[in-house]
């Protein structure tokens, strides 16, 4: 009522002031209807765009759902599945060496070498207490692999010893190792080609686990060998003998790093 009754006397007002204020109502109103005509355009691309936002958000808890119950189902069939592939080929292979001990390192363990040089290793490790330690491989005297770990630097070395191949893990890449914690390094060489992996947790056939990355390089060096040798240390060790006192002295069991398992099997394994 209050509208209509200003309406009318603006309108009034107009008629009796002459047209040069009628037309400044005109604009004033030309002005409104074009301000809510505005407002409407923008009401109405709101609506479409929480419409929009509302489809994608419902198609996504769809997609969410349905790979939930893929993750469910399909991935531990698939790990289930890969595990024992894995334990499989594990079976029917020759084992050159099979050991379960708490060995203190540094330890070597050598075998003859293979009609074919193909051979895959496995070690299982836990350390105390963060150390820097070192893996390598010798055909005969020769050093044709190497794992160097170094904590202060956050970085592992994986190599041969001409330095003619040299892979660096750090950064974002240095394994996630953990005091009391055992992981397990795999090493497969396959004549002048070496192969490594990093397991930082137990493969359980009930637990999938993301696949570790597997590095390797090839020399093109072809040699026949009569032995190969495994060897393990850790830094500051000092000579055998220097290592098997510190053993005696209070904490140098808790500080070394522990061997518990070393196996090598004649024969490359598809991990």
């Amino acid at each position: 009522m209050k509208f209509f009754v200003l309406v009318s006397l603006l309108a009034f007002g107009a008629v009796a002031k002459g047209d040069g204020v009628a037309s400044s109502i005109e604009s004033l109103i030309s002005s409104m209807k074009e301000s809510f005509s505005g407002l409407s355009a923008k009401r109405d691309l709101w609506y479409e765009n929480y419409s929009t936002i509302t489809k994608l958000t419902q198609s996504d808890t769809l997609q969410l759902e349905e790979l939930l119950l893929v993750s469910k189902m399909a991935i531990p069939m698939i790990w289930s599945m890969y595990v024992n592939q894995v334990q499989g080929q594990k079976a029917y292979l020759t084992r050159l060496v099979n050991q379960e001990l708490a060995q203190s390192l540094p330890y070597n363990a050598g075998f003859l070498a293979p009609p074919f040089p193909y051979f895959h290793v496995e070690a299982t490790l836990s350390m105390g207490e963060l150390q820097d330690f070192q893996v390598e491989v010798l055909r005969d005297s020769d050093v044709i692999y190497s794992l160097a770990v170094d904590f202060d630097e956050k970085r592992v070395v994986l190599g041969e010893a001409r330095e003619r191949n040299r892979i660096l893990l750090e950064g974002d890449d240095f394994p996630p190792f953990q005091a009391s914690h055992p992981f397990t390094i795999n090493v497969q060489i396959a004549d002048d080609c070496a192969f490594t992996s990093l397991w930082m947790t137990k493969m359980d056939a009930s637990i999938p686990v993301p696949l570790p990355t597997k590095h390797h390089w090839c020399t093109q060096d072809y040699q026949q060998a009569s032995t190969f040798t495994i060897r393990l240390g850790q830094d500051d060790q000092g000579t055998p003998d220097s290592a098997e006192d510190d053993q005696n002295d209070f904490g140098g069991e808790h500080q070394a790093i522990q061997l518990l398992a070393l196996t090598v099997y004649d024969g490359v394994l598809v991990q």
